[in-house]
């Protein structure tokens, strides 16, 4: 004996289920670029010293990083190819321009996946 169940309207809740996902995984990322970009803003805009050799402000740019499947990952880079740049000139005279950085692109991020996972739970709940 076999019994089959239609359930009406599965296979459309299925689908509009993996488009939330996808649309939400997407909004992440740009929350994530988005975040690092702001980082890097606050990272120039605390920066109280004449930079002569523009050796960290100009190169202050965001990477992307790489990640396992499921993770939206960026990098805010600056003093070009030398990496301990930025903290040896924090370190010379109290110049504290990474913390305002970091500060900034974690407000920008909470700010930006809240909106994201509040948007996935409407699209999830019928709403548009």
């Amino acid at each position: 004996m076999r019994i089959t169940i239609d359930l009406l309207g599965l296979d459309e809740l299925v689908r509009e289920g993996v488009a939330a996902s996808e649309e939400l995984d997407r909004a992440l990322d740009s929350s994530v670029q988005d975040a690092a970009e702001k980082g890097l803003v606050a990272f120039t805009d605390a920066h109280p010293y004449t930079d002569r050799t523009f050796n960290l402000t100009a190169s202050a740019h965001v990477e992307t990083a790489t990640t396992t499947s499921g993770e939206f990952s960026r990098e805010m880079v600056w003093g070009g190819s030398d990496a301990e740049y930025a903290p040896f000139v924090e370190a010379m005279g109290g110049y504290q321009f990474t913390p305002p950085a970091i500060a900034e692109a974690q407000r920008v991020l909470d700010r930006d996946t809240e909106f994201a996972a509040d948007l996935f739970e409407q699209k999830l709940s019928g709403g548009s």
